[in-house]
This record gives structure tokens, sequence and C-alpha cells, in this order.
């Protein structure tokens, strides 16, 4: 199984860690610890700025399996059958292959593997809205601190939400050029009022549309039912990547107002996915991609 996955590097150190894509992978079956057949899977990876490891998830057998990054072998001090731990190659900008496998019979066979495409970048384009006051407890209103994350975040770089609960209750109007990702299911936005929760657009009539950005892991959810709300508006912007977002609750998932030539990866329902902090609270969505000039 191969995927594309973009890891951010902060200098020398793994400060600034963005996972754009991630494995569409069916759930582990077999044993418990492989999938159906035996082999190993990997789900994601990311890189761990405090242990300084490269963190793979995934269903693994219960031994003998072999971590490669581009070939080589890697030194992995932490394996268990859902996580792999293994001491990060230090490597510069480029796109290299992981791969979980094993040696039966004496040959390397590469069970799972995914393309891993390291930017070597700047910790400080990173804008954590914990850093601002954002709790992420699911019973916090965080909504003043995602403003004051966005007011600070500079233009060209990223609004990220941390693993976290995050319950809201205003409309974050980004009119700047950042992007807005997460770390995936666990990075979970609650929209508590009848609203929009992210909407993009220019912040003038000259002003150029949002564009080029990229929005991605990031589970969302909303009370919202009045027809216009919608989870992500997107106003006359193109090429921007939407990628990874799992959506549950509004009247639109993704509003598209004259937003044209746009990219949309794995965008799904929550519906049959279950997790969300705040389940019991969801309104019924009534379009989750809706277009219009």
């Amino acid at each position: 199984m191969k995927s594309i996955q973009k890891l951010r590097i902060a200098g020398a150190a793994l400060a600034a860690v963005a996972i754009v894509a991630a494995p569409a992978v069916a759930a582990p079956g077999g044993n418990g610890n492989a999938n159906a057949n035996g082999q190993s899977t990997i789900y994601n990876a990311r890189l761990d700025p405090g242990s300084q490891q490269l963190v793979i998830v995934g269903s693994f057998r219960a031994s003998g399996a072999t971590v490669t990054f581009d070939g080589a072998p890697l030194q992995c001090p932490s394996y268990t059958t859902d996580e792999i731990r293994c001491d990060y190659p230090g490597l510069p900008s480029g796109t290299y292959r992981l791969a979980v496998g094993s040696g039966i019979g004496g040959l390397l066979q590469s069970d799972s593997t995914i393309d891993v495409t390291i930017l070597v970048g700047d910790a400080d384009s990173h804008t954590n809205v914990r850093h601002y006051g954002a709790r992420g407890d699911g019973t916090t209103d965080d909504s003043a601190a995602i403003q004051s994350a966005i007011a600070a975040a500079p233009v060209g770089g990223t609004l990220y939400f941390p693993r976290g609960n995050y319950r809201v209750s205003d409309t974050f109007v980004i009119q700047k050029r950042i992007n807005v990702r997460g770390d995936g299911y666990g990075s979970q936005i609650f929209q508590t009022a009848n609203q929009s929760l992210f909407v993009f657009e220019k912040r003038c009539n000259i002003c150029g549309a949002p564009s080029n950005l990229i929005i991605s892991d990031l589970y969302l959810g909303s009370v919202a039912t009045s027809p216009g709300a919608a989870l992500i508006r997107l106003t006359n912007g193109s090429h921007n990547l939407l990628q990874n977002i799992t959506m549950l609750g509004s009247y639109y998932g993704i509003h598209l107002q004259g937003a044209l030539i746009n990219n949309l990866v794995s965008i799904r329902s929550g519906n049959n996915l279950g997790g969300f902090f705040a389940s019991g609270q969801l309104s019924t969505n009534q379009y989750w991609v809706f277009g219009e000039r």
C-alpha cells in the first residue's frame, strides 16, 4: 500500500511537523497484529519532536518486521504491534520510501510502503493554537484563543491544531494566505453556534482571493442548521488543497462559492466513523460538498 506524506522539519530539530496525507487502508484483520494475510500495514507516520524519533503507526507482525528508509534499515528501539519508533536519519528535503517488511527466506520483502516527502523548514511558520491559550479539553470555549492565533499567524505560515477537542462558538474568517492543519482524527473542532466554522475570503474588493492554501488533517463538527452555514467555506479561491478532512453536521460540509480549480482529497463523512467528542450534539448535514458560481 503506497501513499504520499509530507513531514516538515524545523532545522536540525523536529519541531514543526506536518503530515499532509495518510495512507488509505482498511482496518486490521486476522490475528490483530497484522492484516488478514499476515502482513504488516502502515497507517501513517510522523516525526516526534520530543524523542527525535520517526513514529510509524499501523498493524505489524508480532516480531520480525524490518523498517527501511529509502532502502536503508533503521534502528527501531521501540516496537509493538501497533506502533514502531525508529531513530530518525537526518536527511535533506526530498521524497523517500518508508517500508515495513520481513526477511522471509533471507530476502527483504516489503509488506507496506509509503512515500514520505521531507520539507526542511522554519518552525516559526507554524502557529500553534495551544500557544495562544486554546485548551482543547472539550469543555472550554477556545474561540478567543484561536482568533488570537489567526491574527498572529504569518502570511504563508500554518495555523496548527495539535491533538485535542476544541469547542468554539465563533466563525473564523481567514482573509490572508495561511494554511490550516491538524493531526488528523485526533484534531477535533466543534462549532457550538448556528453559523459557519471556517470562512476563507478576500480582505477587500481589490485584494486577492484565498488561493494555494492547504487545509488538512482535521475532524470537524457543528450544531449549525441555518441554510448556508458551512464547516469550511471558500469564497472565490482557487488552487487550494483540502485533504484528509472528516465532517459531521452543519448545513454544508464544504461550500465552494465561486471557488474554482480546487483539489479535494480524502474528504469524508464521519457518520460511520464515530469517535467525535461531541457526537450527541451534532446537526444533520444537508450537503457534504456544495459548489456554486
